[in-house]
């Protein structure tokens, strides 16, 4: 008893179709701004994460001297720096909560530039990737 096998080969066809929008080449350069977008995203999240942490810290802080504007002028009153509480004086208590919020305000302020800066920055790249790549790149949250 025999048993036929036939073996047939596959040759790559020749010829070659046109480049369609899926078919773009991605260059080192190209490969540099997908990565650069991917860093500046993240970078994005991370101030909205700081905005947000300094604002509520702010609220707590003005909080906190209306609070202490309330009390009497020779009141002691309880700091929370870290993990420790001090007792210190009325008056030595409200400047070291305005130099906060003054801190704080700055600080709001130089990550809202920044992410301005980066948001502008990733447009730019979110044009030139879009107008090479198309539809076939995305680049939304």
């Amino acid at each position: 008893q025999r048993i036929r096998i036939q073996m047939t080969t596959i040759e790559p066809t020749t010829t070659s179709k046109p480049p369609t929008k899926h078919d773009v080449e991605v260059n080192w350069e190209d490969q540099q701004r997908i990565c650069a977008f991917g860093r500046l995203n993240n970078r994005t999240h991370e101030l909205r994460a700081m905005i947000a942490s300094r604002e509520k810290q702010l609220e707590d802080t003005e909080e906190a001297e209306s609070e202490i504007t309330f009390a009497d002028d020779d009141t002691k009153c309880d700091l929370v720096v870290g993990e420790c509480f001090f007792e210190t004086e009325k008056l030595k208590a409200e400047e070291m909560l305005q130099t906060k919020i003054e801190n704080e305000t700055k600080s709001i302020e130089e990550n809202k530039e920044e992410l301005t800066s980066v948001e502008r920055a990733m447009e730019q790249l979110k044009g030139h990737l879009y107008g090479k790549f198309g539809s076939s790149i995305n680049l939304e949250e």
